[in-house]
């Protein structure tokens, strides 16, 4: 799974609530003020809503994406509703007098349909504290998803029963829609996951998960990186560099022994090369991550010409970062194999001559990079990109169709267009990386934010599989032991909490959407 995405439709200028900010710690002329974005708002099918959200302590079968997420709906930037076909359950009291009607706080409720107003549905929520707001549902979409037999959405009910619940989910939609202008509607409704007809072009339909990406990106935007939120009075929060840090060693399992061993020898060698080497390769993942996120966040908006800039900025240095942590596994390779110092500058997963010359000393890593092996299928995909640096800079292009909305995509190298097509097709296929090819002068172009994801899976994939089979254990001074096989288990001497825990690697690895 990926990052979801945002439905981007024409209701952009709506008018929106910003959540108060709170002032910086210095007075700094460049110091910000957070927020920057304004509040998310985010309607989910009550059932789904863990109240309150598990403790992570309480173990994995509780915590999951779904509690995960239960936790990031309570904080402050959110504003949240809960929904039920039915309405609240008698436990839930609407607010008493003097109250022109019962409203229930947090929750959006729609009054029964009125004979004299056909097509017309009433809907009531809380805004503000102090007052109420009264919009409606109008059209016809929930009739459209009643008579929608095109897919297989409750086929074990029958017809009569089937058409219903298409109904009730079609009217749920609209009310996230033009009930309450939610920006995600989180729900696990049959007919909405399968429906490919949809009138809905504002609100973005999630399942749990895929809502739990969104809001945790929307909240990494406002500076707020958070392990675990199991109420309303505590939070394991981190700085923006330690989430990114933690995020690359969960990736990156086999780092683990990988780096104890760099550390180890430049410990006996009096030489601390090696571990800052190895610990290149975190940075990086770790960087290239927090650009990730920026190609996200750009790809999240009505697209414009500047947005295409930035998008192109990270894509860069995407590409560079990552191709800069494969670099550095096939440097520590070659020290480990114990080929000359000399020629370390040689070293390289693309070069087939230095990749006989390892083979005769590591062959077991070698042997992963044979020509049209899935990873050197990787390797070029990644380097013919990042070559792009060095010559002609990957081009923007601004395409609109059947009046949606502008899409900013990029077009592959020109020169390398061939043989990256090539590699992509044993890589999963165009579809998959989200490449079209149309005649010049369009030539190959893809979407970033779907590219950059795929080749993210895939490099992640190759740094483990090259740092499992490099015998870094032949490097001078290094012993090592079962504690070096994974991240450190011990908490500091004045905390209750190691962000290294199981449940941390997870939490993040969930919310970055792997």
């Amino acid at each position: 799974m990926a990052i979801k995405r945002l439905t981007i439709g024409p209701r952009n200028h709506r008018a929106r609530t910003w959540p108060e900010g709170t002032d910086p710690d210095t007075g700094t002329v460049f110091s910000g003020r957070l927020p920057h974005l304004p509040e998310l708002v985010v309607m989910i099918d009550a059932e789904l809503l863990r109240e309150p959200p598990p403790s992570p302590f309480l173990g994995h079968d509780e915590f999951d994406p779904e509690g995960l997420l239960s936790g990031l709906l309570l904080h402050k930037f959110v504003r949240l509703y809960r929904y039920a076909d039915n309405g609240p359950p008698p436990s839930v009291r609407p607010e008493p007098p003097p109250e022109e009607r019962p409203v229930h706080t947090g929750w959006v409720v729609l009054d029964p349909p009125n004979p004299n107003h056909p097509g017309r549905r009433v809907v009531f929520f809380r805004e503000a504290p102090t007052s109420y707001t009264t919009s409606a549902v109008i059209g016809n979409a929930a009739d459209v998803a009643a008579a929608d037999t095109t897919t297989d959405a409750y086929r074990a009910l029958d017809a009569v029963g089937a058409s219903e619940r298409r109904r009730a989910d079609g009217l749920a939609e609209q009310v996230a829609e033009q009930g309450v202008h939610a920006d995600v509607y989180v729900t696990r409704r049959e007919y909405l996951a399968k429906a490919t007809r949809r009138m809905n072009r504002e609100t973005t339909v999630c399942t749990p998960e895929e809502a739990l990406t969104l809001v945790s990106l929307y909240l990494r935007q406002q500076g707020e990186f958070i392990a675990a939120k199991p109420d309303r009075g505590s939070e394991f929060v981190m700085n923006r560099g330690l989430f990114y840090w933690v995020a690359a060693g969960e990736l990156l399992p086999e780092a683990w022994r990988w780096f104890a061993a760099c550390a180890q020898h430049s410990a006996k060698v009096a030489d601390d090369r090696m571990t800052y080497l190895g610990q290149s390769l975190l940075q990086r993942v770790a960087r290239a991550l927090e650009a990730r996120d920026a190609v996200h966040v750009s790809s999240n908006q009505p697209q414009d010409n500047d947005l295409k800039d930035e998008a192109l900025a990270n894509i860069d240095e995407v590409l560079v970062l990552l191709m800069g942590a494969v670099d550095v596994t096939a440097r520590v390779a070659h020290k480990a194999a114990g080929l000359p110092d000399g020629d370390v500058r040689h070293a390289g997963w693309q070069n087939q001559r230095w990749l006989r010359e390892l083979g005769g000393q590591a062959p077991r890593v070698a042997e992963l990079f044979v020509p049209e092996s899935q990873l050197s299928d990787v390797i070029n995909v990644l380097r013919l990109l990042r070559n792009s640096v060095h010559g002609v800079a990957l081009q923007g292009l601004s395409l609109m169709e059947d009046n949606r909305p502008m899409r900013n995509l990029v077009g592959l190298p020109q020169d390398d267009e061939a043989k990256l097509l090539e590699a992509i097709a044993r890589l999963g296929g165009c579809k998959r990386w989200s490449v079209v090819t149309h005649p010049r002068p369009l030539g190959s172009i893809f979407e970033p934010a779907t590219l950059v994801d795929v080749l993210f899976e895939h490099v992640i994939k190759l740094l483990n599989a090259v740092m499992s089979r490099t015998p870094v254990e032949d490097l001078e001074g290094v012993h090592l032991a079962t504690e070096h096989l994974g991240p450190p288990s011990a908490r500091g001497p004045n905390s209750t909490w190691n962000p290294f825990e199981e449940w941390t690697r997870l939490s993040i690895r969930w919310q970055l959407g792997f």
